[in-house]
This record gives C-alpha cells, sequence and structure tokens, in this order.
C-alpha cells in the first residue's frame, strides 16, 4: 500500500520531495481508505496550487487540529 500511495502523489499531485511524500503518507495513514486525504485530493483545484506537497500537509495537519464536534 505504502508504494501504491507514493506514486499516486508523485504521479498525480507531482509532490516529488521525499520528506514531504513521508509526511503526507504518515498523516494521511499511508493512503486508507476513508481518510480526509482523499476528500482534500478531489475537492482541490489543483491548478492554483504552487507547491502541492507543503499545501496537502498544511491541510492535514489542521484537519487534526480541528476538535471534533
Amino acid at each position: 500500500m505504502k508504494n501504491n500511495a507514493s506514486f499516486f502523489f508523485a504521479k498525480y499531485h507531482k509532490v516529488s520531495n521525499l520528506k514531504e511524500m513521508q509526511s503526507i503518507l504518515r498523516l494521511s495513514d499511508y493512503g486508507k481508505k476513508g481518510t480526509s486525504v482523499w476528500k482534500l485530493l478531489s475537492n482541490t483545484n489543483w491548478n492554483k496550487i504552487e507547491v502541492p506537497g507543503r499545501y496537502i500537509i498544511a491541510a492535514l495537519t489542521a484537519g487534526r487540529r480541528k476538535p471534533a464536534d
């Protein structure tokens, strides 16, 4: 699963920095289905994102800090 998820982030979201990719994988539970990363990936206009790795990390980190409703 780790290899499939890292391939996905590298190919489709142009994340090439290894440290960023490792952080994204940890924060997204290695691409596990049902995690917030999939909603983020599908609802973002990627043409406007200049640094996709940092954007994904910031969004996932912010999502973890939100208090539960």
